[in-house]
């Protein structure tokens, strides 16, 4: 009877242990769960900074989400887990303050040739088109470069224009500091043409250059069709994976769509 007794004990003493064990499975399935996340998925925060232009209206500390580049850029690194530190200079300082480890990047740099003996480059992820323009009473035109002999052209200190126009010795070149410098010096006579983004010469024209409007107007074709990118200093130890975790994030926005509302809602055509 003492066993018998004994027995039924030890089986109930089972049956509620098992329960038990049975009713606790939720709790530690979310435990497990919680932390497989902590391990793998949630990444420490990364700050990345970069230094930036304003270049109306892709970049721009006055634009919405300060302009469709930095948009773009940040939207990425955010999704990486970065935060993302941006400060406004004149071009010619980014670039002396990115090869002085400064800053980790430029965000927005046109790729030539010239600048990977130092620099590296993310993958594109604009482009960006650059015009002669000229005054609107004037009956300039051009198919070659050798065309434009005799005439003053204006461009931005520091900026790549095409090779052919910068290694172009037989050229009248004068060169300014911003993109306005060169409008108010084509309007006032003082140069014939310049050599301007037409999506940054349209934005001026109807924004701070807009009694102006009809005044100017680009002459096609094209200069030059620039690919828009990142730039890091190739002797950092860091840009390698910047630039893999930033390709890595703009695939996955451009396969999601992301990428085109973007565009969207700054104006842009994808």
């Amino acid at each position: 009877m003492i066993f018998k007794a004994r027995s039924t004990m030890t089986s109930a003493l089972n049956k509620l242990l098992f329960l038990l064990v049975i009713a606790m499975q939720p709790v530690y399935n979310l435990v497990l769960a919680s932390n497989t996340m902590t391990d793998s998925t949630i990444a420490p925060i990364k700050t990345i900074k970069l230094a930036s232009l304003e270049w109306y209206p892709y970049q721009g500390s006055n634009l919405p989400n300060q302009g469709v580049a930095t948009d773009i850029v940040m939207t990425v690194l955010k999704s990486k887990g970065y935060e993302v530190e941006i400060d406004y200079l004149p071009w010619s300082r980014q670039m002396r303050e990115l090869e002085n480890h400064r800053f980790d990047g430029i965000l927005g740099a046109y790729f030539t040739k010239e600048r990977t003996q130092k620099f590296i480059y993310s993958d594109c992820y604009l482009t960006s088109s650059e015009y002669f323009y000229k005054r609107s009473d004037s009956k300039i035109s051009w198919k070659k470069l050798s065309d434009l002999k005799g005439y003053k052209i204006g461009l931005v200190r520091d900026y790549a224009n095409s090779p052919q126009l910068d290694n172009a010795d037989f050229l009248h070149k004068e060169y300014v500091n911003s993109d306005i410098a060169n409008i108010k010096k084509l309007l006032n006579g003082s140069l014939d043409l310049i050599v301007i983004n037409k999506k940054t010469a349209e934005y001026l024209l109807i924004t701070s250059m807009a009694p102006f409007f009809n005044d100017i107007e680009a002459i096609k074709p094209p200069l030059i069709t620039h690919k828009l990118c990142i730039l890091f200093n190739r002797d950092d130890p860091k840009s390698k994976q910047y630039i893999a975790d930033f390709n890595q994030g703009l695939a996955k926005i451009r396969k999601d769509g992301t990428y085109k509302k973007i565009l969207q809602r700054h104006g842009f055509t994808p």
